[in-house]
Protein backbone atom coordinates (compact mmCIF):
# COMPACT_ATOMS: atom_id res chain seq x y z
CA UNK A 1 0.00 0.00 0.00
CA UNK A 2 2.71 2.53 0.93
CA UNK A 3 4.39 1.82 -2.38
CA UNK A 4 1.22 2.65 -4.29
CA UNK A 5 0.70 5.85 -2.33
CA UNK A 6 4.23 6.90 -3.26
CA UNK A 7 3.54 6.17 -6.92
CA UNK A 8 0.51 8.45 -6.92
CA UNK A 9 2.56 11.62 -6.90
CA UNK A 10 4.70 10.39 -9.77
CA UNK A 11 1.59 9.50 -11.73
CA UNK A 12 0.22 13.00 -11.23
CA UNK A 13 3.45 14.62 -12.37
CA UNK A 14 3.28 12.58 -15.53
CA UNK A 15 -0.34 13.48 -16.19
CA UNK A 16 0.46 17.15 -15.67
CA UNK A 17 2.79 16.74 -18.61
CA UNK A 18 -0.03 14.89 -20.41
CA UNK A 19 -2.06 18.11 -20.35
CA UNK A 20 0.78 20.55 -21.01
CA UNK A 21 3.22 18.78 -23.30
CA UNK A 22 3.28 19.57 -27.03
CA UNK A 23 1.86 16.82 -29.21
CA UNK A 24 4.06 13.75 -29.53
CA UNK A 25 3.95 11.72 -32.71
CA UNK A 26 3.24 8.03 -32.29
CA UNK A 27 5.11 5.42 -34.28
CA UNK A 28 3.49 3.43 -37.06
CA UNK A 29 3.54 0.38 -34.79
CA UNK A 30 1.78 2.25 -31.99
CA UNK A 31 -0.86 3.58 -34.37
CA UNK A 32 -1.43 0.07 -35.69
CA UNK A 33 -1.85 -1.25 -32.14
CA UNK A 34 -4.28 1.55 -31.33
CA UNK A 35 -6.29 0.72 -34.44
CA UNK A 36 -6.47 -2.93 -33.39
CA UNK A 37 -7.71 -1.90 -29.92
CA UNK A 38 -10.27 0.51 -31.35
CA UNK A 39 -11.70 -2.16 -33.63
CA UNK A 40 -12.31 -4.43 -30.62
CA UNK A 41 -14.22 -2.43 -27.97
CA UNK A 42 -14.83 -4.38 -24.78
CA UNK A 43 -17.06 -4.19 -21.75
CA UNK A 44 -15.25 -2.93 -18.65
CA UNK A 45 -16.10 -3.46 -15.00
CA UNK A 46 -13.72 -2.67 -12.16
CA UNK A 47 -13.99 -1.64 -8.51
CA UNK A 48 -12.28 1.49 -7.23
CA UNK A 49 -11.97 3.25 -3.90
CA UNK A 50 -11.65 6.93 -4.63
CA UNK A 51 -12.32 10.47 -3.55
CA UNK A 52 -13.89 13.16 -5.72
CA UNK A 53 -12.22 16.52 -6.23
CA UNK A 54 -12.39 19.62 -8.32
CA UNK A 55 -8.71 20.15 -8.93
CA UNK A 56 -6.01 21.68 -11.02
CA UNK A 57 -3.01 19.71 -12.19
CA UNK A 58 -0.91 21.68 -9.72
CA UNK A 59 -3.09 20.59 -6.78
CA UNK A 60 -3.42 16.93 -7.74
CA UNK A 61 -0.42 15.72 -5.67
CA UNK A 62 -2.08 17.18 -2.56
CA UNK A 63 -5.35 15.48 -3.49
CA UNK A 64 -3.62 12.11 -3.67
CA UNK A 65 -2.14 12.82 -0.25
CA UNK A 66 -5.63 13.58 1.11
CA UNK A 67 -6.93 10.32 -0.32
CA UNK A 68 -4.08 8.29 1.15
CA UNK A 69 -4.52 9.88 4.57
CA UNK A 70 -8.23 9.09 4.54
CA UNK A 71 -7.57 5.46 3.53
CA UNK A 72 -5.25 5.06 6.51
CA UNK A 73 -7.71 6.81 8.81
CA UNK A 74 -10.44 4.32 7.86
CA UNK A 75 -7.94 1.43 8.16
CA UNK A 76 -8.67 0.33 4.61
CA UNK A 77 -5.01 -0.37 3.97
CA UNK A 78 -5.32 -3.44 6.20
CA UNK A 79 -8.30 -4.70 4.17
CA UNK A 80 -6.41 -4.25 0.91
CA UNK A 81 -3.10 -5.71 2.10
CA UNK A 82 -1.78 -8.46 -0.13
CA UNK A 83 -4.37 -7.96 -2.86
CA UNK A 84 -3.32 -6.84 -6.35
CA UNK A 85 -4.16 -3.18 -6.84
CA UNK A 86 -3.09 -0.13 -8.81
CA UNK A 87 -3.34 3.59 -8.49
CA UNK A 88 -6.03 5.13 -10.67
CA UNK A 89 -7.12 8.53 -11.83
CA UNK A 90 -10.64 8.90 -13.17
CA UNK A 91 -10.93 11.99 -15.33
CA UNK A 92 -14.61 12.91 -15.15
CA UNK A 93 -14.32 15.47 -17.93
CA UNK A 94 -11.84 16.59 -20.57
CA UNK A 95 -9.20 18.66 -18.72
CA UNK A 96 -7.92 20.31 -21.88
CA UNK A 97 -8.02 24.08 -21.55
CA UNK A 98 -9.57 24.01 -18.06
CA UNK A 99 -7.92 25.50 -14.99
CA UNK A 100 -10.07 23.23 -12.80
CA UNK A 101 -11.76 19.96 -13.66
CA UNK A 102 -13.65 17.13 -12.00
CA UNK A 103 -11.51 14.15 -11.13
CA UNK A 104 -11.47 11.19 -8.77
CA UNK A 105 -8.19 9.84 -7.42
CA UNK A 106 -7.80 6.48 -5.78
CA UNK A 107 -7.01 2.83 -6.21
CA UNK A 108 -8.43 -0.12 -8.05
CA UNK A 109 -9.44 -2.90 -5.67
CA UNK A 110 -10.51 -6.49 -6.16
CA UNK A 111 -13.75 -6.37 -4.20
CA UNK A 112 -16.37 -4.07 -2.73
CA UNK A 113 -15.24 -2.56 0.57
CA UNK A 114 -17.12 -0.71 3.30
CA UNK A 115 -15.99 2.90 3.18
CA UNK A 116 -17.16 6.14 4.72
CA UNK A 117 -17.41 9.61 3.20
CA UNK A 118 -15.53 11.35 1.71
CA UNK A 119 -14.30 8.09 0.20
CA UNK A 120 -16.56 6.10 -2.05
CA UNK A 121 -16.56 2.62 -3.47
CA UNK A 122 -17.46 2.61 -7.13
CA UNK A 123 -17.88 0.00 -9.80
CA UNK A 124 -16.74 1.59 -13.02
CA UNK A 125 -18.81 0.02 -15.75
CA UNK A 126 -18.55 0.87 -19.43
CA UNK A 127 -20.53 -1.10 -21.95
CA UNK A 128 -17.95 -0.61 -24.68
CA UNK A 129 -14.55 0.94 -24.14
CA UNK A 130 -11.11 0.98 -25.69
CA UNK A 131 -8.47 -0.56 -23.43
CA UNK A 132 -5.01 0.38 -24.55
CA UNK A 133 -1.93 -0.86 -22.69
CA UNK A 134 0.84 1.62 -23.31
CA UNK A 135 4.56 1.36 -22.76
CA UNK A 136 6.23 4.75 -22.89
CA UNK A 137 6.58 8.07 -21.17
CA UNK A 138 3.67 9.75 -19.42
CA UNK A 139 4.03 12.61 -21.90
CA UNK A 140 2.88 10.34 -24.72
CA UNK A 141 -0.52 9.60 -23.12
CA UNK A 142 -2.08 12.68 -24.70
CA UNK A 143 -1.01 11.44 -28.11
CA UNK A 144 -2.48 8.02 -27.33
CA UNK A 145 -5.85 9.53 -26.41
CA UNK A 146 -5.81 11.64 -29.57
CA UNK A 147 -4.89 8.58 -31.61
CA UNK A 148 -7.79 6.59 -30.17
CA UNK A 149 -10.28 9.39 -30.82
CA UNK A 150 -9.11 10.10 -34.37
CA UNK A 151 -9.05 6.42 -35.27
CA UNK A 152 -12.58 5.95 -34.02
CA UNK A 153 -13.86 9.03 -35.87
CA UNK A 154 -12.31 7.81 -39.12
CA UNK A 155 -13.39 4.20 -38.60
CA UNK A 156 -16.86 4.14 -37.00
CA UNK A 157 -17.77 0.75 -35.58
CA UNK A 158 -21.20 -0.65 -36.33
CA UNK A 159 -22.03 -3.17 -33.66
CA UNK A 160 -24.05 -6.26 -34.45
CA UNK A 161 -25.72 -8.59 -32.00
CA UNK A 162 -22.79 -10.96 -32.37
CA UNK A 163 -20.16 -8.41 -31.34
CA UNK A 164 -22.08 -5.96 -29.18
CA UNK A 165 -22.40 -6.05 -25.43
CA UNK A 166 -25.84 -6.81 -24.06
CA UNK A 167 -26.91 -3.17 -23.89
CA UNK A 168 -26.20 -2.51 -27.57
CA UNK A 169 -28.58 -2.89 -30.50
CA UNK A 170 -27.80 -3.88 -34.10
CA UNK A 171 -27.95 -0.21 -35.09
CA UNK A 172 -25.40 0.97 -32.51
CA UNK A 173 -22.51 2.89 -34.03
CA UNK A 174 -19.39 3.90 -32.14
CA UNK A 175 -17.77 6.97 -33.67
CA UNK A 176 -16.41 9.05 -30.80
CA UNK A 177 -14.83 8.87 -27.37
CA UNK A 178 -16.45 10.05 -24.16
CA UNK A 179 -15.74 10.52 -20.47
CA UNK A 180 -14.79 9.53 -17.81
CA UNK A 181 -11.40 8.18 -18.84
CA UNK A 182 -9.60 5.86 -16.43
CA UNK A 183 -5.82 5.78 -16.27
CA UNK A 184 -4.19 2.85 -14.43
CA UNK A 185 -0.54 2.75 -13.38
CA UNK A 186 0.88 -0.72 -14.09
CA UNK A 187 4.46 -0.53 -12.87
CA UNK A 188 6.73 1.60 -10.72
CA UNK A 189 8.06 4.55 -12.75
CA UNK A 190 10.80 5.07 -10.16
CA UNK A 191 12.41 1.78 -11.14
CA UNK A 192 12.28 1.91 -14.93
CA UNK A 193 13.30 4.27 -17.67
CA UNK A 194 10.58 6.62 -19.01
CA UNK A 195 10.35 4.54 -22.17
CA UNK A 196 9.51 1.47 -20.05
CA UNK A 197 6.69 2.99 -17.98
CA UNK A 198 3.53 0.90 -18.33
CA UNK A 199 0.03 2.38 -18.11
CA UNK A 200 -3.40 1.45 -19.29
CA UNK A 201 -5.87 3.97 -20.63
CA UNK A 202 -9.53 2.95 -20.59
CA UNK A 203 -11.51 5.20 -22.93
CA UNK A 204 -15.30 4.81 -23.22
CA UNK A 205 -16.86 5.14 -26.65
CA UNK A 206 -20.14 6.61 -27.80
Amino acid sequence: MKKLYALSGLMVLGLTAYAQQPAIKLSATQLSTIRSAVLKPVAVSLWTVSEDFTATFDTLPAKFDEFSKEVRSQKLDAQMAGAPSSSVMILREDPTGKSEFKVSVGMQVTKKLDVKAPLKIEQVEQSHAIRYAHTGSFQSLSAVHTGIRETLVKNPIKLSLKTAVTTATPATTLNNTSWPVVVRLLNDPRKVAPAAIRTEMIVPTS
